[in-house]
């Protein structure tokens, strides 16, 4: 029985070193994922949180959706939904089944983190299913014949909210114009609403620049200011006719003092680009060095996992100091693979190091951490594909 353990333990460890060598580090990008239901709606999943999104195209055809209805062979739904959205008796939320009647018919919907994190995008498309109505009548499914009804839609870099492949000016004036709305769908922060602090969330987070860097090239300074004056808008008495581009730098849609004043503060004027790792400072370590001691070693490892952070599926909960050392706010397998790739570990102050240990040591290295890993988290886990494109 002890050999059988032995072998499986062995086994395991040798997965995460397969894991270790084929896997990319992967940071925030190609978050959304979504199905085209017919031309007017479609679905949107969010790997990182396991949010759906129904967007809704309302127009002379299409006054919303009366009834929607998503199936999970798996039973995967989670039973979590969107606040007030579910109003029994007629609205069904179980493992296997999410339905809504509205019938005044709904449009863009936040349904909440009604699935796991993680999942991939085939998983997704062999095991849900979709159906409803519109308000008008007609059904939401097309085509025929058992699975879903619906087609693949390309992955989206998360924060590109006008779906057009980018992360650019018009996702900032698509969320400035949220944002007088209140509208939940672009809440990029996850306290339940779309304000100022989703459009911080995005130039720091997403964008990885500063407030007033006009271009989004990553930087503010001069060039930007010259830019935005040159636009004519500051203060020039017209009603919202700016955009980020010309200057409007806190979503009001005018280019004012006030733009100025909050850019200012941002503390980025001249200072180049926005570091992705802001917990690291700049000095001579290792990725891995959780305490900034100078060393990555096993103490490192025994305070990341004191925070109980790793892979505890609460989103964007994670720093340097709880082991997210690849900048995407999780601490998972991912950080893992950047540590050790930078092989450091147990190695001492990085200036003393003279070579690079070679693969088959930091392998040996990760064999004597399986244990460690596997005690530390123990509990069950999600067998999730990474979604890259």
């Amino acid at each position: 029985m002890h050999s059988q353990s032995f072998v499986r333990a062995i086994a395991g460890c040798l997965l995460l070193i397969a894991q270790l060598a084929l896997v990319p580090t992967v940071a925030r990008a190609d978050l959304f994922c979504g199905w085209n239901v017919n031309d007017a709606v479609t679905l949107l999943y969010d790997p990182s949180t396991g949010e759906l999104y129904l967007d809704v195209a309302l127009d002379e055809g299409h006054r919303g959706v009366t009834t929607l209805e998503i199936t999970s062979k798996s039973g995967l739904f989670t039973g979590v939904a969107a606040d007030g959205l579910v109003s029994p008796p007629f609205d069904v939320f179980t493992s296997e089944k999410y339905f809504l009647l509205k019938t005044v018919g709904i449009g863009d919907t936040a349904l909440g983190p009604a699935l796991p994190p993680g999942l991939s995008v085939d998983f997704l498309q062999s095991d849900l299913s979709i159906d409803g109505s519109y308000y008008r009548g007609g059904s939401l499914r097309t085509g025929g014949g058992g699975g879903p009804y619906f087609g693949i839609l390309e992955c989206l870099t998360s924060g590109d909210l006008d779906y057009n492949q980018r992360l650019d000016s018009g996702d900032l004036d698509l969320l400035a114009s949220a944002m007088q709305h209140n509208d939940a769908m672009f809440d990029l922060d996850g306290d339940g609403d779309a304000d100022l602090e989703d459009w911080i969330n995005w130039v720091h987070e997403w964008k990885y620049t500063w407030i007033g860097d006009a271009d989004l090239n990553g930087e503010f300074n001069s060039s930007d200011l010259v830019s935005v004056f040159s636009a004519g808008t500051y203060e020039d008495g017209l009603p919202h006719n700016s955009t980020w581009l010309t200057g409007d730098w806190n979503g009001d849609f005018e280019f004012d003092t006030g733009d100025l004043v909050f850019a200012f503060q941002d503390g980025g004027y001249e200072q180049g680009t926005r570091d992705v790792f802001p917990d690291r400072p700049d000095k001579q370590t290792w990725f891995g060095d959780a305490n900034l001691d100078g060393e990555f070693d096993t103490e490192d490892l025994v305070a990341v996992f004191r925070s109980g952070k790793y892979e505890d599926d609460i989103p964007l909960n994670a720093d340097w100091a709880d082991g997210d050392w690849n900048g995407d706010g999780e601490f998972d397998t991912a950080d893992f693979i950047l540590a050790f790739q930078d092989a450091g570990y147990e190695s001492g102050p990085r200036a003393s190091v003279a070579a690079v240990p070679e693969p088959g040591q930091v392998s040996l290295l990760v064999i004597g951490l399986c244990g460690f890993i596997q005690i530390a988290s123990a509990r069950p886990r999600l067998d999730a594909e990474i979604i890259r494109r």
